[in-house]
């Protein structure tokens, strides 16, 4: 079984905490806007049409951050 959903994150906000997850992996996919990917190794960009994948434990932390002044959305 797989769950979806989209998220639309306004300028300056984060789509939610530095966390990680123990029974499902994640899988994100930027669909508009620059957002800013925070994980374990530190932070960078992502583009239009990445994908990232965040494995199970601590090693697959992460949060998503808006610092553009554009909406960011993806789906996870």
């Amino acid at each position: 079984m797989i769950g979806c959903a989209l998220w639309e994150v306004p300028p300056g906000e984060a789509a939610y905490p530095y966390h990680f997850h123990l029974s499902d992996e994640e899988l994100l996919i930027v669909l508009a806007g620059r957002p800013t990917l925070r994980t374990p190794g530190g932070t960078r960009e992502l583009d239009e049409g990445e994908v990232v994948r965040f494995p199970l434990g601590p090693d697959g932390a992460h949060q998503i951050l808006n610092r553009g002044s554009e909406r960011v959305s993806f789906i996870a």
